[in-house]
């Protein structure tokens, strides 16, 4: 069997640190079954004094609420310091190599204003929250990109939906970019429908609705565009090809947006994308899914070909 790029890489870089993540997890694990074997004591003790009250002893509630609350914080710092080490030492490593000078910061985020200022998605949030921040520079391109959780609330204010879970890169181009252009998935592409719907309803002020004339990209793609002569320089038939194949290929109805001099891409996702592995540490199909990840953001710029508008 032919021996891959990742297959290497995984033997050179990924196998020599994974007894150091097991021994993370396995602490992580302990604690955590510590947690929920003293949490049962506690809760069999105080069934006990409920049925015999008589049968209370006050230091021994003491003593089981101490342990619950010792086990609950050691869980919860296991947790972290494997969580911590499993991005330094894994995810890092992979970012390294698929995208050498790529800056991974997985407690930073992107901005709230740089998510507004692209105006994919236009309803006011109450939750904005992300992680796992990267920035850098590809082909020329300089970039940063984090997943994001925006949340707002409903009419009656009980929940909160979801403006947009996903990954979220933004893309710093020329100045003679410098109006606004808005591509997004039709409501029988997206899962978001009543987004899509809002957007329908209520257009960007000064923008009007645009038809490209590529058949298939209409077909899939709502285009809105302050400036359609701008608008047209920017969706060439390559560049609207390359975003039909992207959607198509990642299966997923991803949005896209060029203001002001930057290129916004929101990629919706259900899943969180470079989470910790709950299975086992440095499982080799956990870590190609990290490396797959990584390989598609950088793949999505190049397939953009943003090069050629900074």
């Amino acid at each position: 069997m032919e021996t891959t790029d990742f297959d290497n890489f995984y033997a050179e870089k990924i196998e020599p640190v994974i007894p150091r993540l097991k021994k993370s997890q396995s602490n992580s694990r302990a604690w955590k079954a510590a947690l929920i074997a003293s949490i049962c004591v506690a809760a069999l003790y105080f069934l006990s004094v409920f049925s015999n009250p008589a049968s209370s002893d006050g230091w021994i509630i003491l003593l089981l609420v101490v342990i619950v609350v010792i086990c609950f914080y050691q869980s919860v710092r296991s947790n972290d310091v494997y969580t911590d080490e499993y991005k330094s030492l894994l995810i890092n490593e992979v970012i390294r190599h698929v995208a050498p000078g790529v800056v991974f910061k997985p407690d930073k985020t992107v901005s709230s204003k740089a998510f507004v200022e692209s105006r994919l998605y236009q309803f006011d949030y109450s939750d904005y929250e992300g992680s796992d921040y990267m920035e850098g520079e590809i082909q020329g391109v300089r970039f940063q990109c984090s997943e994001l959780h925006v949340s707002c609330g409903d009419p009656r204010g009980t929940r909160l939906l979801t403006v947009f879970k996903g990954l979220f890169v933004v893309a710093a181009l020329g100045t003679h970019i410098g109006g606004g252009t808005f591509i997004w998935p039709r409501k029988e592409h997206a899962d978001a429908e009543k987004l899509n719907e809002y957007y329908e309803l209520l257009p960007i002020k000064g923008t009007q609705k645009i038809i490209s004339g590529d058949a298939a990209f209409d077909q899939y793609f709502s285009l809105r565009s302050s400036a359609p002569a701008e608008a047209a320089f920017l969706l060439t038939a390559e560049r609207r090809n390359s975003m039909l194949k992207i959607c198509q290929a990642m299966q997923l109805p991803l949005s896209f947006s060029f203001v002001a001099g930057r290129c916004y891409v929101g990629v919706p996702l259900k899943d969180d994308l470079l989470e910790a592995s709950r299975e086992e540490a440095g499982d080799k199909g956990d870590v190609q899914k990290h490396y797959i990840t990584i390989s598609l953001l950088t793949g999505l710029i190049r397939q953009l070909q943003l090069s050629e508008l900074v």
